[in-house]
């Protein structure tokens, strides 16, 4: 969790992304996908890491959160989740449809995880 400034808003965001994942959960007519980017630059778009990241630190490029939203809007197999992301190593289409398949679920492991 982020401290000085940032602590407030995380602890807001992290509220209020737990309720999305507990609601959404509940219905089979809504998708629920609490993206949690890392912090945000304004490099063009490019690669990234989804899903699962291998650590909570690190930069992403708004324009790369940007793609990756529409992307899974319009991913039709798209399910509720919590999905990390931070720049990497794969381009957001390959990336979204990773985390599809996968089922990934940054929640897991979390206390607020769902079965």
């Amino acid at each position: 969790m982020q401290g000085g400034y940032l602590k407030n808003y995380c602890k807001a965001k992290l509220a209020a992304d737990e309720i999305l994942l507990q609601e959404a959960s509940k219905r089979a007519d809504f998708v629920g996908i609490s993206l949690r980017p890392g912090m945000l630059s304004d490099e063009p778009t490019g690669h990234v890491e989804l899903g699962k990241t291998n650590g909570s630190e690190g930069n992403v490029s708004r324009a790369s959160v940007a793609e990756t939203i529409v992307s899974l809007l319009n991913h039709e197999e798209a399910q509720t989740c919590w999905l990390d992301m931070l720049d990497g190593d794969q381009d957001v289409e390959a990336a979204v449809d990773s985390v599809v398949k996968n089922r990934d679920n940054a929640a897991e492991g979390e206390d607020v995880y769902l079965v």
